[in-house]
């Protein structure tokens, strides 16, 4: 039950960040020309990218964990290696 309710709200986190999620990636490689001119681009808004989306990608992080660590409860040493 836990591995469906934490997949589910994994999901749905996912699912309702979709739409500023894809405009940011359609943002961080706009460009027009050559592949170096799209990676420059991509290289100079990546940081920005990170900074507004840092919160999300943790929360996804922090749920992945939590659900490692319940179904891991027999193996701690694992744990420990999933959290590092």
């Amino acid at each position: 039950m836990f591995l469906f309710l934490f997949g589910f709200s994994t999901i749905f986190f996912l699912f309702s960040q979709w739409n500023e999620l894809a405009e940011a990636i359609r943002a961080l490689f706009h460009g027009e020309g050559a592949l170096a001119d799209s990676l420059m681009n991509f290289a100079g808004k990546l940081p920005d990218f990170l900074k507004e989306y840092s919160s999300a990608f943790l929360w996804v992080y922090a749920l992945f964990i939590a659900g490692i660590i319940f179904l891991e409860e027999k193996n701690p040493d694992r744990t420990i290696a999933w959290v590092m």
